[in-house]
């Protein structure tokens, strides 16, 4: 298990105001320049009829992380999201 690599695991939960990606998507894979750095977001808008995404964090980001203000992590955990889904002149607003 320690080989792994993963030890630590974090989620951050996280409502939009409204859905930006596919509903019926199980989540949203990235990848990332870190291992564990928002690389996963499970959609949890089949369970739930409400735009959340779930965020799993990992290893030594995951530990990296702890350390930052809730503003921190939104920040980065949006710059990875716009990454993806910022795309012909749509802007993707910040969770609430």
């Amino acid at each position: 298990i320690n080989k792994i690599g993963f030890g630590l695991m974090n989620k951050i939960v996280l409502e939009f105001s409204e859905v930006f990606w596919k509903k019926d998507s199980i989540g949203i894979g990235y990848v990332a320049t870190q291992r564990g750095e928002f690389s996963f977001f499970l959609n949890l808008y089949p369970f739930l009829k409400r735009p959340v995404l779930m965020c799993f964090v990992a290893a030594d980001f995951a530990h990296l992380t702890e350390k930052w203000t809730d503003a921190q992590i939104i920040e980065s955990l949006m710059d990875n999201l716009r990454r993806i889904y910022d795309k012909d002149g749509k802007k993707i607003l910040d969770p609430i």
